[in-house]
């Protein structure tokens, strides 16, 4: 047995006693996040007993890693140093323990570093600062050999790739767990130095840096992610739409990674939309026309950015639609810079 020095706090302990296979900590500033997702790794690396284990902590920046991980996981390990069972590999940013197991450093700015590895288990500190992809397209790959375990760790930044992760593991449950920490639960400030602190920060600054708070996105912020949320949370029946007018609304796309997509909705009832990829105008003007046919809409909305040629063939079909240049004025060109600007804030409100 090697003691490491390692003294939990109670939010550590509950951490690591409870640690389910996905895991989405939001902990706020000063609650030793990095070192407890250090310990994550340490004492995999320790237990692990399979061949060329391999364990990643991932930081936005490869300098970050250095400067954030790297001397705590030296400091932590000291002992196993000293007695000569873990080695260090300074241009690496790796230590090598008995078993063979490595922990390893990595930034995610360089994608291609973290391209052809089998992951054992997987740290993202600071997940808030990566790029949206580094996650589904470079790590998760990586993980699929031995189903590593993986801990996304951070302070929220707002809406991005951390509270797209933090949501999705609440909402699967299961292998998946996630929690947020606030400065008045990890106990290590009193109620005076968080007032304090509070003082010192913008309302929305601390709210997104010592309550986790998602919302608290920059200021100014258009939508909330909890009105986003409530919204698509919110149940409605066909029976809820029973009365109201039917419209469809259509984003044509043509060709690229881009798809067109048309939605159908009644009252307070958005139906699964139709996507289509790599299709001509010609196509869509015939899914939306069948479309008319089947549900004799009110109005059809139809976005000209890459969609004129959809609302000719439909005018020439003799359908009715209505042309949507989101691009184009605002009907209050006093206060909105074009009409796109002008819809969302009309959604908003």
């Amino acid at each position: 047995m090697i003691d490491l020095g390692y003294k939990p706090r109670a939010w550590q302990e509950a951490f690591h006693s409870n640690r389910t296979h996905y895991c989405v900590l939001a902990v706020c500033r000063r609650a030793g996040k990095t070192k407890a997702a250090l310990m994550d790794l340490i004492d995999a690396s320790m237990r692990f007993d399979k061949d060329r284990g391999l364990f990643a902590y991932i930081a936005p920046l490869r300098t970050q890693a250095k400067q954030i991980a790297w001397s705590e996981l030296k400091a932590t390990l000291r002992p196993a140093i000293i007695d000569g069972i873990v080695t260090v590999a300074e241009s690496d940013l790796s230590v090598t323990f008995w078993n063979g197991a490595v922990i390893k450093l990595f930034g995610a700015d360089d994608p291609d570093s973290l391209r052809g590895f089998r992951f054992d288990r997987v740290v993202m500190d600071e997940v808030a600062q990566m790029k949206a992809d580094t996650w589904p397209e470079v790590v998760m790959p990586a993980c699929q050999d031995r189903d590593a375990p993986v801990l996304w760790i951070g302070t929220p930044k707002g809406v991005d790739a951390f509270s797209e992760i933090y949501y999705r593991a609440l909402r699967l449950g299961g292998k998946w767990s996630a929690k947020r920490l606030t400065v008045g639960e990890i106990g290590i400030f009193s109620e005076e130095r968080i007032a304090e602190i509070r003082a010192t920060m913008s309302p929305k600054a601390f709210a997104r840096e010592f309550e986790c708070d998602f919302d608290a996105g920059d200021e100014d912020q258009l939508i909330t992610f909890s009105d986003v949320q409530a919204s698509a949370s919110r149940a409605a029946t066909p029976k809820d739409a029973f009365g109201a007018p039917v419209v469809l609304g259509v984003d044509p796309a043509r060709f690229g990674d881009d798809r067109t997509v048309i939605v159908r909705r009644q009252g307070p009832v958005c139906y699964p939309p139709t996507v289509l990829n790599g299709v001509d105008n010609m196509v869509v003007a015939e899914n939306v026309a069948q479309q008319i046919e089947q549900f004799s809409p009110s109005a059809v909305f139809i976005d000209i950015g890459q969609g004129a040629g959809v609302v000719d063939r439909l005018r020439q079909l003799r359908y009715t639609v209505i042309e949507v240049p989101f691009g184009g004025r605002a009907n209050s060109p006093e206060l909105y810079s074009n009409r796109r600007a002008e819809m969302w804030c009309a959604v908003r409100d």
